[in-house]
């Protein structure tokens, strides 16, 4: 009796904990707020100099956003559109998004900007035929050792991801 006590406590335990974990994965790596809110807050600063008259640049605006946050995010999107093993995060491909993340990256001096400009501008206009090249140079950067992109998803494929992984 006692035995089955415990075990029923550790199951319920096991199920409250898989759940709220899986709560956190899940807003954790599906909210493209931050992308909003870097993208805001250049666009406020944007305005306000324009308003002031004076010229914008990248090193007097409120970046917002780490070059590293930025590969994080691009990688993260392509994992709608590639096929890999394994894939940790999600952030879903959207105008809004991809607009945002060309305002920050044209805000700033990053290392690779002409790179994440030429894809974003292309997935801007529903190219993502450099999806998988996106994907493993920048899990090339980070050190990727499991997970490497091995071409597109189908179509199906693609649907599927979506619906696992942004609606409810």
């Amino acid at each position: 009796m006692r035995t089955l006590k415990y075990t029923l406590i550790t199951l319920a335990l096991l199920v409250v904990f898989s759940i709220g974990g899986y709560s956190i994965f899940k807003k954790e790596f599906t909210d493209s707020g931050q992308i909003t809110k870097a993208a805001n807050e250049i666009s406020k600063v944007e305005t306000q100099e324009k308003v002031n008259d004076t010229e914008v640049s990248g090193k007097n605006v409120d970046q917002g956003m780490s070059e590293r946050e930025l590969q994080q995010y691009l990688h993260k999107m392509s994992h709608g559109k590639v096929v890999a093993d394994k894939k940790w995060g999600a952030t879903p491909i959207t105008t809004e998004n991809v607009n945002n993340l060309i305002a920050i990256v044209e805000a700033n001096d990053f290392e690779h900007k002409d790179f994440y400009l030429k894809h974003l501008n292309e997935w801007k206009n529903g190219n993502f035929n450099g999806a998988v090249e996106v994907h493993n140079r920048i899990w090339t950067w980070h050190g990727g050792t499991v997970g490497r992109a091995t071409g597109l998803m189908s179509e199906h494929e693609e649907e599927k991801f979506i619906s696992e992984n942004f609606r409810d």
